[in-house]
């Protein structure tokens, strides 16, 4: 029987439409899944033809029970990523093509009940027995029909039944056996024992019938061992692990999940050579874990000699000898490198723990280096900054102490400073005595190592010592970043010689933040094409589009589909920003902003806005009008400065004294209404003069935004605690210190999360519901003529002629009349956009330049009470509309004439002219942005948007805190986890997963694998969830077979007449191209042959190469 299969189409073009040929597509199942009895392989892959397509023979995701998908990554042969997104393959003709487009944005089907699964298995099972059964008994060889020849004929079949009736009794005891084995098999919750139980009651009826045939004996057995293998399933489970392991104050925790290593961890089994495995174990029995005394360790070894603890008084590691005495160990219990470690790094101290084995055990220690100069594996002086592993390569950065690098595959360890940078002479067994390095290696740019981040690039050179491509390890430095290639060369860079904090390598590309109270990310680009020098690839900050403003010495994390996750751990907002980059327009990558109180939702290029993203439910009520006697009418209301006078309705400004800087020109003489940490709009009027600013504001905890020059302005202030008097500050130089304000407003506002915090000033009162059951997010409607929200004038709506795109969440019930979703109006017609439904229930998008009215109109009603995602752009003349990521209608002309309007305000569930609400509908998550969003960017935003808005959907960090000080992503879950003083929180693209309070105080630390999560702050603590054995291997079986599968490119440029081309070591050639053109390896015509010496391929040309020609030969590891 063959494993059923869809044909999924790919089809690849750039950006400019150009096709994409030769490319690696790879499709690889999200989780482990088995269609029947068959495993469904995990990982497909295809190359692009001439005309960018390929077929990928994919296992429809339907026919499954896990809730997979697959991961589609394409890659060119240079090996970058230019495409990765997830589809689900549904069931279907198998010899019809799927497009690729088509299944990208569907969800996954859902996983089965783990009873319904075990009755599927089950069943599976018992129809595989009963053929067998079926199978024996038709190769029996006996004619007659007595008994005694059945039984005799069993006998042959099966070693284990002697006679028919031995065969019943044997089936009948198993029954028996198997319905205890349920009844006790309660660790695999109800439904399974029942199962087990249902089983063996039918296995038992059907044995008692068996006893006048042997054939039916059989097959009573065979369904009696189903029952028991069913009762049994508990014992195949490894128990989930939730445990603090190490009590210390914490630089970093990481799991080192060997797994993920280019040879898979099979490096571990090669060392029975090194010096770190012939050394003396520190203990053999029993390890008691974290105790406060060695008596208490004592007991916990169970008060018997060899075995081990950990002291909570000194932080060292004993084995007790007696209730009194003991002896530090720097040794674990099993020699071989565990395959998972947590690696905890203190400031003078590493320790590794086993994460394999029961109570999670010390397996090495490493201690500081007493040298007070320089050089080691780490200096006790010089405190731990980071900890970062792969592929049996540990790196140990410290503060004014350069980095160890640890080579466990071979034994060895290296120093990398500012200089005397060099080998160490001692191996791992030493690695607690001082030592010196020697020899010459390239030095990095200073002593003061802040963070590492290691990778192993496609083409890795293979070391000879341990047979594993050299990892290239990146530095961050108090100089800037240097980064040790696979080949040892360093190169770094010194951009304005900016301390660098943080590292992250993501899709390749390095990211760094630098260090200090300036919140700047940097894009070095690809960490493979680095070079010495001073430039970089991107930079982003608070001034940049698009803006990450992160507030200075931010970490940084590789995110979900690709994403760079930066976090800001002084409280500064956003708590957590989510970038999409664009690296070849800068200008129009995205971001998404998370604290615990919103989320944007993703905000593309240069955003002007991103409104109703807040997680309160209820409703909000407009203050009014706040400042009395704001057009200054009277000369009253108001507490004036000496140089100050109220006079033909304004507040003027004498410069012929000075005013301190603090000093208020003029302010309210009653405190005003505000609620403290609520958002106001403050409008105001600059009446001229030449004072050289003008700030309103609420006093000196906030002042106002500093006005330079004659207008009318809206600021949006947060109110402080306690009174608050509204107040004018006027600055500048005596004698210039004139000039004059007006027409001065306070009105409650909503905020804007974009970083133009441009927000929303209340009309009336309007209500916020959750967008589904239990969800976090919510959407506001109870809009009318009176209720609405509205933004005064704002330039940055001020759209031009260059375009504009904007996306919104609408359910809409069946209406009767036109409701506003959005209108950019003036009270005399001038440029405007209007977004509205119709009477027919249909969306309309309509521009108006002063001159010309352009309309697209939908044709299929949308005012069906269901959530959809809505998206509509302008660029060119043409004007879009996009239901749920499908477009929805469009209209096309000439181009359009500037959409500017000083006149105009922005409202929202309103018409401007005040009769056409949102009466019958419900919105959140309103963007609008001066860029045009991309195909992929409105696949991406509908994708990772969408579950939001399901029952229970949460969407901001868990807790009170919004300083971020820890970041992981689990590239085997795809969830990021983000950690603060209060505890962590997974993230699975915008949507909150899972979240737990810390109880090992704030995190300063994370780490995840696999699902496993290690948190780290006054303690390290592992959860690591429960594991199916039978899953487990396969899933390890088949990430082995999966090793070398990814092809890789080696490009040389030929001499004259050069045939010989010599492939990396560690390498083998699957093809040979030789400018661009696929040759044959044969024997015959022109072609190509390989040899090989024992330690690396050659791959030969029959006629040779002429100068300059290209010589490209994919390969993958041997």
């Amino acid at each position: 029987m063959s494993l059923i299969t869809r044909l999924v189409r790919v089809n690849l073009d750039a950006a400019d439409g150009a096709v994409i040929a030769g490319v690696t597509v790879e499709a690889t199942l999200t989780v482990a899944e088995i269609d029947g009895l068959m495993v469904v392989p995990t990982s497909i892959t295809a190359l692009t033809d001439v005309n960018g397509s390929c077929l990928l023979n994919l296992w429809p995701n339907e026919r499954g029970v896990n809730g997979s998908q697959y991961r589609i990554k394409a890659r060119q042969p240079g090996g970058t990523l230019i495409l990765s997104t997830l589809c689900t393959v549904p069931d279907g003709n198998v010899l019809t093509e799927v497009p690729l487009s088509s299944i990208i944005t569907a969800p996954p089907y859902p996983a089965l009940d783990s009873a319904l699964q075990a009755v599927i298995n089950a069943q599976a099972q018992a129809d595989a027995a009963t053929t067998q059964a079926l199978a024996a008994a038709a190769s029996a060889v006996a004619a007659d029909a007595s008994a005694d020849a059945a039984a005799l004929s069993q006998v042959s079949a099966s070693d284990s039944a002697v006679s028919a009736d031995a065969d019943a009794i044997t089936a009948t005891t198993q029954a028996d056996i198997a319905t205890a084995q349920a009844l006790a098999a309660t660790t695999n919750g109800a439904a399974q024992v029942a199962l087990a139980a249902t089983q063996a009651d039918t296995a038992t009826t059907q044995a008692g019938v068996a006893a006048t045939s042997a054939a039916a004996a059989n097959t009573a057995k065979d369904l009696a061992i189903t029952a028991w293998a069913a009762s049994t399933s508990p014992a195949e489970t490894l128990a989930a692990i939730s445990k603090t392991i190490h009590t210390g104050s914490i630089v970093k925790a990481i799991i080192y999940d060997t797994s993920k290593d280019s040879d898979g961890g099979a490096w571990r089994k090669r060392c029975a050579d090194k010096s770190w495995y012939t050394e003396a174990l520190g203990f053999t029995g029993t390890y008691g874990g974290e105790c406060a005394s060695n008596a208490a360790g004592w007991a916990a070894c169970g008060s018997v000699v060899g075995g081990a603890y950990k002291s909570t008084a000194d932080g060292k590691f004993y084995t007790p000898l007696s209730s009194s005495t003991q002896t530090e160990i720097f040794r674990g219990n099993v020699r071989e490198f565990p395959a998972v470690v947590a690696i905890v790094a203190e400031s003078s101290r590493v320790v590794i723990y086993d994460l394999t084995q029961t109570g999670c055990p010390m397996w090495m220690v490493f201690v500081g280096n007493t040298l007070t100069t320089h050089l080691g594996y780490f200096v006790s002086a010089r405190p731990l900054t980071s900890v970062a592993a792969l592929n049996g390569t540990v790196c140990t950065p410290t503060n004014l102490g350069g980095m160890g690098v640890i080579s466990f595959a071979s034994d060895s360890a290296a120093f990398r400073s500012i200089s005397n940078s060099g080998s160490l002479p001692t191996n791992i067994a030493n690695r607690n005595a001082n030592t010196v390095s020697s020899g010459s290696l390239a030095n990095i740019l200073s002593t003061t190592v802040n963070d590492v981040a290691i990778t192993v690039l496609d083409g890795a050179p293979v070391a000879t010592a341990t047979g594993l491509p050299v990892p290239t390890i990146a530095v961050a430095t108090a100089a800037g970043v240097s980064v040790i290639k696979d080949d040892g060369t360093v190169v770094n860079n010194t951009y304005n010689t900016w301390p660098i904090a943080f590292l992250a390598i993501v899709s390749g590309r390095l990211y760094g933040s630098r260090n200090g109270s300036i919140g700047w990310t940097m894009g070095y680009g690809p960490i493979r094409s680095m070079v010495t020098g001073t430039a970089y690839a991107t930079a982003y900050s608070a001034g940049t589009t698009p803006n990450l403003s992160d507030g200075g010495s931010t970490k940084l994390s590789n995110s979900c589909g690709g994403a760079l996750a930066i976090c800001a751990p002084n409280g500064y907002a956003p708590s957590i920003s989510l970038f999409k980059e664009n690296p070849v327009i800068q200008a129009k990558g995205m971001v998404a902003y998370i604290n615990n109180a919103y989320n944007s939702g993703w905000m593309p290029g240069d955003i002007r806005g991103a409104h109703l993203a807040d997680t309160v439910a209820g409703t909000i009520t407009a203050s009014g009008e706040l400042v009395t006697n704001g057009t200054f009418a009277t000369d009253t209301d108001w507490t004036k400065h000496a140089l100050t006078t109220i006079s033909g309705g304004a507040a003027v400004f004498d410069g012929v004294t000075s005013i301190s800087s603090s000093e208020a020109a003029i302010y309210q003489t009653n405190p005003i209404s505000v609620v403290a940490g609520r958002l106001y709009a403050v409008a105001y009027t600059i009446t001229g003069g030449t004072t050289n600013s003008i700030s309103v504001g609420f006093g000196g905890a906030n002042p106002g935004v500093a006005r330079l020059a004659a207008g009318t302005y809206t600021d949006y202030l947060v109110a402080p605690s306690g009174s608050v008097y509204l107040s004018v500050l006027a600055r500048g130089a005596v004698g210039v210190r004139t000039g004059g304000i007006d027409n001065i407003s306070v009105k409650l506002a909503e905020p804007d999360r974009s970083v133009k915090a441009s927000g929303l000033v209340v009309n009336g009162t309007l209500t916020k519901t959750a967008v589904a059951t239990g969800a976090a997010l919510v959407a506001w409607s109870g809009f009318s003529a009176s209720n609405y929200l509205e933004q005064p004038y704002s330039s940055d709506l001020d759209f031009s002629t260059t375009g504009f795109s904007g996306v919104l969440w609408l359910t809409e019930a069946p209406n009767s009349a036109i409701e506003y979703l959005i209108n950019r109006d003036s009270p005399t017609p001038a440029a405007a956009i209007r977004l509205w439904v119709s009477v027919a229930g249909f969306l309309v998008f309509e521009l108006y330049d002063g001159t010309t009215t352009r309309t697209a109109t939908g044709t299929v009603a949308i005012d069906d009470s269901t959530r959809k995602c809505v998206m509509f752009d302008y660029s060119a003349g043409t004007l879009n509309i996009y239901v749920n990521n499908v477009l929805y209608a469009t209209a096309t002309g000439t181009a359009l004439l500037t959409l500017n309007n000083a006149a105009a305000t922005l409202r929202i569930g309103e018409s401007k002219a005040g009769s056409q609400p949102l009466t019958n509908g419900s919105i959140a998550l309103v963007r609008l942005s001066a860029t045009v969003m991309s195909a992929d960017q409105r696949e991406h935003i509908y994708r990772t948007e969408l579950p939001l808005f399901q029952a229970n959907a949460q969407c901001c960090i868990a807790g009170t805190s919004t300083a971020v000080t820890a970041l992981a992503y689990d590239e085997d879950t795809d969830l990021l986890h983000v950690g603060t003083s209060w505890g962590r929180s997974g993230f699975k693209d915008l949507l909150r997963i899972d979240s737990e309070a810390t109880t090992t105080g704030a995190l300063t630390s994370l780490s995840a694998s696999g699902g496993t999560v290690l948190t780290g702050g006054t303690a390290a603590k592992v959860y690591q969830p429960a594991l199916l054995l039978r899953d487990e291997l396969r899933r390890k079986s088949e990430a082995r077979k999966a090793l070398g599968r990814i092809p890789v490119f080696f490009d040389y440029t030929a001499t004259a007449s050069q045939t010989a081309f010599v492939v990396p070591k560690g390498y083998t050639a699957n093809a040979l191209y030789k400018n661009g053109t696929l040759m044959r390896e044969t024997t015959t015509g022109v072609y190509w042959t390989r040899s090989n010496n024992g330690f690396a391929e050659t791959c030969t040309l029959s006629t040779g190469a002429t100068v300059s020609d290209w010589i490209s030969i994919m390969c993958v590891r041997a």
